[in-house]
């Protein structure tokens, strides 16, 4: 078993180096974080309205902070894929003529465009990515889990038995 558990930390090891290598990798975190930045700026200036005694203020605030709510308010910390899905589903619904004239009520549309900008920078990026990565001749980070996973399942019950076992021997002696 341990051997099985070595090679796979050396697929692991031989993954994590390859990735790192790659620059587009970077370059991915980098455009996430922009479009992170992008959709925070995005949510908080449609917040700042919750408050506003202007009425029509008040409703362009509710129809927008109501997709962002449903959607979630830290979308940005989901996973890439995750974080894909909700953007699009985000877009569809403030592409809505009722959602444009919101965000224009409230001075914001500038800043829906620089996200919609960021998430397509991104999108061709993490495309040529995945790209890239299927080209490569290494097990993705999943692929590589999902054979180490079932490895440390099984070695850590024997782990628990021979702990308990050495804590309560003495010598190796008693134990064998």
């Amino acid at each position: 078993m341990i051997t099985l558990i070595l090679a796979e930390l050396a697929k692991l090891k031989e993954t994590l180096t390859a990735i790192h290598i790659n620059r587009l990798v970077e370059e991915a975190f980098k455009l996430d974080t922009v479009r992170d930045d992008a959709f925070m700026m995005l949510r908080d200036l449609i917040y700042v309205y919750r408050k506003s005694k202007n009425e029509s203020k008040q409703e362009a605030f509710l129809l927008l902070w109501n997709v962002i709510e449903k959607l979630g308010t830290t979308l940005y910390g989901d996973g890439y894929t995750e974080q894909l899905g909700k953007l699009a589903a985000l877009f569809l619904e403030f592409d809505k003529k009722e959602s444009i004239a919101a965000m224009n009520e409230l001075n914001i549309y500038p800043f829906y465009e620089d996200l919609k900008t960021a998430e397509a920078n991104f999108i061709s990026v993490y495309n040529q990515k995945l790209d890239n990565d299927t080209q490569k001749n290494y097990s993705t980070i999943k692929e590589t889990r999902a054979g180490l996973s079932p490895l440390i399942k099984d070695l850590l019950p024997t782990l628990r038995v021979l702990f308990a076992l050495l804590i309560k021997a003495v010598t190796w002696a008693e134990l064998l």
